[in-house]
């Protein structure tokens, strides 16, 4: 009856009052904690001794909160299991995951999972495998470490160019290569940065 209703109002004119339609919106409304994002990576489900706990295992979606799996063994709601998945350039997080629905779509059984047990490093680690632009934690440790290190360079380096007139003719004359080497090992870390 609601797709009836739907396709009814598809067809209506965009005019059309909406007080007619019978179609509830409240049905499409997201129940989800996080948003889910499509993922492509290898996951592995472990029983309580490590090993393990089904074969075959297909993630549908994930979020920094749960996922969605298709396996070809059939979970209890409420049964917690290990959880190993590799990502960014094959680190692998390993933390808990708790069955919160199981479905049986045929072949394969659909499970929702909840994730527990992650560290901050790790759970930062998978943000950013989800969502590249984020900016968390770890990248301003790895920002301000940078500047630190920047900052004391730069010190060390006036401090030797004006302990002795000759340095400071020495580095005048060498400031077009510094300038160049600089900008190769800033181009190198940009595309270490990227890759």
């Amino acid at each position: 009856m609601k797709l009836v209703n739907l396709i009814r109002r598809a067809r209506n004119p965009i005019s059309a009052s909406v007080v007619d339609s019978p179609i509830s919106t409240v049905t499409s409304v997201e129940k989800r904690k996080s948003l889910r994002f499509q993922q492509d990576f290898e996951v592995e489900m472990l029983d309580s001794e490590k090993r393990p706990a089904t074969e075959a295992v297909r993630l549908i979606d994930m979020s920094l909160n749960g996922i969605g799996i298709e396996t070809s063994r059939r979970f209890s709601v409420g049964e917690t299991l290990g959880l190993q998945m590799a990502v960014e350039g094959g680190r692998v997080l390993q933390a808990r995951a708790r069955v919160r629905w199981e479905r049986d779509d045929g072949i394969y059984n659909a499970c929702g999972l909840e994730i527990e047990g992650l560290g901050i490093f790790d759970r930062s680690r998978l943000l950013r495998a989800l969502k590249p632009d984020y900016f968390g934690l770890p990248e301003l440790i790895n920002l301000v470490l940078q500047a630190s290190a920047t900052l004391l360079g730069a010190y060390v380096a006036v401090d030797w160019m004006t302990s002795d007139p000759a340095h400071m003719q020495a580095v005048m004359f060498a400031v077009p290569w510094l300038i160049y080497c600089a900008a190769v090992a800033i181009g190198a870390w940009v595309a270490y940065e990227r890759a």
